[in-house]
């Protein structure tokens, strides 16, 4: 190498035949130069990045071409320039130790550090250093291998292996490999509490140890399949049995993989017991729900959200007379409801808007009879979302039937009573009465011819006298009272005004007659209506401790409405329900036979308040119309 060696004079390649002070034979200079020209073809054409630093200021001196491509700079830039000038170290304090190290032990090699390139971005290397004489002045021969890739590679392996560990140490899926004869080559924490065995236990153990015996057969033949290579179901569930003795399920995903160069099956399990515990629940609850529903009396129709038919009971078909075939897929306004039933169609509207339905109605069959039912219709709303619905069918027609018999029934009774009534009535009135009257005629004559002849029986019969006239007026009232047949002559207005006026004349009772102009109406409803007031004021002079009552009578559009009201005692509704007595029935009882309605309202010591009202025909509510409010009574207790 040339002495002539300075920081600013760059060499093209080095001379090592010219550098060398050669002394001795000329065969040992022949083999020097043939040993320094294999060392230039080495280092020279090596694939490894090699250089040639002083020692002292670490100056380029020479480097080869695998150099210049990996730090990225050209020999022109590198010779006769130094390590510190090009920033090549990270940091000169790396490149001193470097150095205090060399010339302690001579020659470094493979070891680890960063340089970094022309353009600034750091490699990571590993390199072999070793310390030589150029023309008597010491330097470094380096050469380095560029790990970077492998180093980033080795880097993500480990961040993966770790990832891949702190994932099976924590996941709730249990992870494990085994070998063919079933011993285990990992298994995470997961698998510990699936089966309650130690990792130590676990490790004397074999797989199929932890298999219940009602699966082991199935887990074997897929295990024996699956490791000749067979396709069988890579996932399947099955039963372990744990430590203490409980069967456990699992949900098992089995893979197939090499572990430290040797065939494992690499298998993930979930621990689904509560989910079996629950599915085994949900079919019990549903076997229960389907004996319920088939063995049901009710027709059940399930809907679903097109509100179209997806299932009906046997009981359904029986009282519709359709089979199942013939309804799934169909709207149930169609099957049952009728084109002319607006009804259906209204209750379907408020049950697809989430409300529950709950009615009688009249229903067709198959056949095109009818049916009376009674229903009740669910939305199944899940969340805020309509899903379906659910409609219960009972047949009445027979309560229907026999209700109407008993109304029949009732009503006959009420007429056979009204009859026996008016007979009483005319007894008293015709007859009783008549003799009354006659029999007081004879006690005054026998008063008058009796005076003079015997003075004390004179008395006697002037006692008899006023008894027999008190009891013909009671025979008179009684006779009235049972049969007001004053209400064919008078109207329902007078008769009620009358009433009033013998109630206040009896007692202590004050009664407040408020009254419209009424129009003509049918017999029987004057009636109902004169003795619905007759109970009802009966009912308040008995038990409310009042000593007003109100009456109203008023005449409305479309009805003719009753009301007695006091502000007595009141009652609460359950002592009504439990009373024996019969005068609210039997007032109910009088409305419904005239196609009305009877509302009580009460409260303990707020008073009680008795409504009747009575529909109008269409002729009497165009008769009504023409009438204006009338007068009023005032009829108080003297």
């Amino acid at each position: 190498m040339k002495d002539e060696i300075t920081e600013h004079a760059p060499l093209e390649r080095v001379d090592w035949t010219r550098e060398a002070t050669l002394e001795g034979t000329h065969d040992l200079e022949d083999q020097l130069r043939a040993s320094e020209e294999r060392f230039q073809t080495a280092f020279y054409a090596s694939p490894m990045a090699m250089a040639i630093t002083t020692l002292a200021e670490g100056r380029y001196v020479d480097v080869n071409e695998a150099f210049e491509r990996q730090m990225g700079y050209g020999r022109t830039e590198l010779i006769g320039r130094t390590t510190l000038e090009l920033n090549v170290w990270p940091s000169p304090g790396i490149r001193a130790a470097m150095i205090t190290r060399l010339q302690r032990e001579m020659t470094l090699r493979d070891q680890n550090t960063q340089f970094r390139t022309k353009s600034g971005r750091l490699i990571t290397t590993l390199y072999t250093v070793a310390l030589i004489s150029l023309a008597g002045q010491p330097c470094v021969l380096a050469a380095i291998e560029d790990i970077t890739a492998q180093k980033q590679a080795e880097d993500a392996l480990r961040a993966s292996e770790s990832k891949f560990r702190w994932l099976a140490e924590t996941t709730l899926c249990g992870i494990f490999m085994y070998r063919r004869d079933g011993t285990f080559c990992y298994f995470n924490p997961q698998v510990e509490a699936f089966t309650g065995y130690s990792s130590q236990e676990l490790r004397s153990k074999t797989v199929w140890d932890l298999i219940h015996p009602d699966s082991k057969d199935l887990v074997r033949t897929r295990a024996e399949a699956r490791w000749r290579g067979e396709a069988v179901p890579a996932r399947y569930q099955f039963k372990l049995v744990t430590k203490d003795g409980q069967a456990r399920w699992v949900d098992f995903t089995a893979t197939p993989t090499v572990f430290e160069g040797e065939p494992a099956i690499l298998g993930t399990a979930f621990d689904i017991t509560a989910s079996k515990r629950q599915e085994q629940e949900a079919k019990e609850h549903t076997a229960f729900l389907r004996a319920l529903i088939a063995n049901s009396p009710f027709g059940i129709l399930v809907g679903g959200m097109d509100h179209r038919v997806r299932f009906c009971n046997p009981a359904f078909e029986r009282i519709f007379l359709y089979s199942e075939d013939e309804v799934v897929g169909k709207e149930p306004d169609e099957l049952v409801g009728g084109p002319e039933d607006a009804d259906a169609a209204e209750y379907s509207r408020r049950v697809k808007n989430g409300q529950t339905v709950h009615a009688t109605a009249l229903r067709c069959r198959k056949d095109g009879s009818k049916v009376n039912v009674d229903f009740h219709a669910m939305p199944l709303i899940v969340g805020d979302a309509f899903v379906g619905c659910v409609a219960i069918y009972q047949d009445i027609t027979e309560r229907v039937e026999s209700e109407a018999k008993l109304g029949a029934l009732r009503d006959r009774l009420t007429r056979v009573q009204d009859d026996e009534r008016a007979r009483i009535a005319r007894e008293l009135h015709d007859d009783l009465g008549q003799r009354l009257a006659l029999l007081t005629i004879q006690l005054s004559e026998l008063l008058q011819a009796s005076q003079d002849v015997a003075p004390s029986l004179a008395e006697q019969l002037e006692t008899s006298r006023k008894l027999s006239e008190e009891i013909c007026v009671e025979a008179n009232l009684l006779s009235h009272r049972l049969h007001p047949s004053r209400l064919a002559h008078i109207g329902l207005t007078n008769a009620l005004s009358r009433l009033c006026d013998e109630f206040v004349q009896q007692g202590s009772l004050g009664i407040d007659f408020h009254h419209d102009e009424i129009p003509e109406l049918p017999s029987e409803v004057t009636t109902c209506l004169y003795r619905v007031a007759q109970e009802a004021i009966r009912n308040a002079e008995k038990h409310s401790g009042s000593r007003q009552v109100r009456v109203e009578l008023a005449a409305r559009s479309d009805s003719i409405s009753l009301c007695v009201s006091d502000s007595g005692l009141g009652f609460a509704a359950t002592a009504a329900d439990c009373s024996t007595g019969l005068g609210l029935v039997s007032m109910a009882e009088r409305m419904r036979s005239v196609g009305g309605a009877l509302s009580v309202q009460s409260e303990v010591n707020r008073g009680t308040r008795i409504e009747a009202s009575v529909p109008l025909s269409p002729q009497a509510q165009a008769n009504s119309k023409t009438f204006t409010m009338g007068g009023r009574s005032g009829i108080t207790s003297t």
